[in-house]
């Protein structure tokens, strides 16, 4: 007697996505589809058709799930005696404005000071309050500039917070433009930073900025700002800015689980076996 086989396929699906999100908390799972043309095939050898092809199809795309990262910043500001008093001023103000624009319940913050050699205000921490206060009450010690000094300490304060994977660190890197100590230092506390993933935004206080030194530190002159509070605001826009996730599968492993009693064919001598 000649046996029939109806094929049926148990897919698992697993896959990964760009952000580690797995398929359940997205709003477009990817789907599977299987189709075995004939469904219906005799025992090989014994009539026709005998063979079947099964076709797997993977469908689907991922949604977009949109936050806003906590912010870790060091401000580092320039306390060379090249700033004037008033321009002294203007920085530390330029600073507190840019804190009391953080969150007070998700960002953190920091504050490196420096002129021929750098010194730390404070460490990383969530107490906006207190950063406020240390600059209030911080005084300039004068020197010579030193750029390579305050960004170093500052790669030093984000290597001691430690701030979790993910989550942008940024130094907002306060100066008259003249760096003129340990000048052959700076590039490869650069690169250090940029390989940490360490954004830098430079702002230049006062009406003789050297822009070329500003945007050697900075990167880029997208990050390079004068000092006075518009230009705080567009730095906020750029840096407070909701990350968004794109949760589209990267990876999709299909497993196929055959029945049993369908492995050998052997089964198929047993009349009292029913296939399906």
């Amino acid at each position: 007697m000649t046996k029939f086989l109806t094929i049926t396929l148990a897919l698992m699906l697993l896959g990964t996505t760009t952000s580690g999100v797995s398929f359940a908390q997205v709003a477009n799972d990817v789907t599977v589809t299987k189709i075995a043309n004939p469904t219906d095939i005799v025992l090989f050898g014994t009539g026709s058709p005998d063979t079947t092809t099964v076709t797997i199809s993977v469908a689907g795309y991922g949604g977009s799930i949109t936050e806003t990262l906590p912010l870790n910043v060091v401000l580092t500001l320039d306390e060379s005696g090249s700033l004037s008093p008033t321009e002294f001023v203007q920085e530390k103000n330029a600073a507190k404005s840019f804190v009391n624009l953080l969150s007070s319940s998700r960002d953190k913050a920091g504050v490196v000071a420096f002129s021929s050699s750098s010194r730390t205000i404070i460490p990383i921490t969530s107490s906006l309050p207190n950063v406020i206060n240390v600059l209030n009450g911080m005084n300039q010690l004068g020197g010579s500039t030193n750029f390579f000094a305050g960004i170093d300490r500052s790669i030093n304060l984000f290597d001691a917070a430690n701030p979790p994977a993910g989550e942008p660190k940024v130094i907002i890197f306060f100066t008259d433009g003249f760096n003129n100590i340990d000048v052959n230092l700076l590039s490869g506390a650069l690169s250090e930073a940029a390989s940490k993933n360490i954004i830098i935004y430079a702002i230049g206080i006062g009406p003789s900025v050297d822009q070329n030194q500003l945007i050697h530190v900075a990167g880029s002159s997208s990050r390079v700002f004068n000092a006075d509070f518009n230009s705080l605001n567009t730095i906020v826009n750029q840096i407070l800015t909701d990350v968004v996730i794109n949760t589209s599968p990267t990876q999709v492993n299909l497993v196929e689980t055959t029945n049993s009693n369908i492995v050998s064919e052997d089964n198929f001598f047993n009349s009292s076996y029913k296939y399906s």
